[in-house]
């Protein structure tokens, strides 16, 4: 906005599948596979996740040194995703799904982070939602020797929407910020 301030924006935060044309968004961000939808999209830096807890939360729980260890702990659950039933891990052995449970579920990645600041359990969270924290060791990692498969992310807009100038440099901005990264 800083860049181009004739240009206005409504940005709507949902984690729900919103349905760009029908609802009339000029483009929205969608993580995971594509399906074939029609509409046309831009690739950006794959959406990367950490596994966290406070301190104190490890500090008082069962040993956690697997990722099946998870099913003895309170994990903190996102409700959007498949993240509310199983949680997956790439090791030297392939990927491993390890079912998990807890006593709250969200569908906000802000609140669980409360809850995990406050040791309410473990959370499965984008990095930079959770990077401030880790920091700061409010939270720390939690099986690093396990990493967390990344998964797509791309912008979506569709084909036959004109290409108006906004539109054009809302998508560059998209790319420039959230394009291509290294993990």
């Amino acid at each position: 906005m800083k860049k181009f301030p004739d240009v206005s924006v409504e940005l709507t935060l949902s984690n729900r599948m919103v349905d760009l044309i029908d609802e009339g968004y000029d483009a929205i961000f969608r993580i995971g596979e594509l399906s074939d939808s029609g509409l046309m999209a831009r690739s950006l830096a794959p959406y990367r996740l950490m596994m966290c807890a406070a301190p104190s939360y490890l500090a008082s729980g069962p040993p956690l040194t697997t990722p099946m260890d998870l099913q003895q702990h309170e994990c903190l659950m996102f409700s959007h995703t498949t993240l509310r039933t199983h949680w997956l891990f790439d090791s030297a052995d392939g990927r491993i799904s390890v079912p998990i449970s807890g006593r709250l579920m969200v569908d906000s990645g802000e609140a669980l982070l409360a809850a995990a600041i406050s040791g309410l359990g473990i959370m499965l969270q984008p990095i930079e939602l959770v990077q401030a924290e880790l920091d700061s060791g409010r939270l720390v990692p939690v099986l690093q020797d396990y990493e967390v498969p990344t998964r797509p992310l791309h912008i979506l807009y569709a084909p036959d929407r004109r290409m108006t100038p906004k539109l054009r440099s809302f998508l560059d901005f998209a790319v420039s910020t959230f394009g291509a990264r290294l993990i």
